[in-house]
């Protein structure tokens, strides 16, 4: 096992093929730098200095060549700050950087510090498997599917969720849609009538808008 403040040894070399799936060791699996640092290298093989200045033009030249290395050490991470920086790179079709089946954003993202037990377990992921069934439900439909997912973010009120992904986010992380977007979330799965997924509100969609509300919603 690699020592805390280094890059993990053994990594990969040479860019996995696109659109190659690829899973990041267990060993590194818990520590969000060891992970981001596997990942770079099976997206971008020896070289990551194109990933690192991709950060550079996004988020400033404060993500100097150091900055960006230290992400990769083991115990650090991508700042949480650069998170939506993550996110548009993973959506981009024609970006190599992509995620290992094996993990989600939330697990590149360093740790929050540490100030006692308390606080620590404010940051514990709340799992929202309503909302989790939910995304699935409509990514598995062949009426909805992923276009009405990306329709539902571009829906007035969540035009500043820059990714789908987000949605999943809320779901694994975060207890279920944050209060801020609550009204507008409820709207958009109104008006591409989501409530026919589920069989007991298919003509009740009043009745659905209100079951998301009591079980999708995160804690304020």
């Amino acid at each position: 096992m690699t020592s805390a403040s280094r890059i993990p040894a053994n990594l990969p070399n040479t860019p996995m093929a696109p659109n190659e799936p690829f899973t990041v060791p267990t060993a590194l699996l818990d520590d969000p730098g060891g992970t981001f640092a596997y990942v770079c290298a099976a997206c971008y093989g020896a070289n990551v200095n194109p990933l690192a200045e991709k950060f550079r033009r996004a988020d400033g030249k404060a993500v100097t060549r150091q900055a960006f290395w230290t992400w990769r050490q083991m115990g650090k991470g991508v700042p949480r700050e650069h998170e939506e920086t993550l996110i548009e790179l993973i959506d981009d079709p024609d970006e190599p950087f992509r995620l290992a089946s094996n993990i989600e954003l939330a697990d590149l993202l360093r740790h929050p510090a540490r100030r006692g037990a308390l606080s620590n377990s404010a940051h514990k992921p709340k799992e929202n498997h309503h909302l989790l069934d939910l995304l699935s439900r409509i990514t598995a439909s062949p009426k909805h599917g992923q276009s009405v997912l990306n329709a539902i973010r571009e829906y007035r009120g969540l035009r500043d969720v820059s990714s789908p992904y987000l949605f999943y986010r809320w779901g694994w992380v975060s207890g279920g849609v944050p209060p801020t977007y609550s009204q507008p979330f409820v709207s958009a799965l109104t008006a591409y009538d989501v409530h026919e997924l589920y069989d007991e509100f298919h003509n009740e969609p009043l009745e659905f808008s209100d079951f998301v509300r009591r079980y999708m919603l995160a804690p304020d």
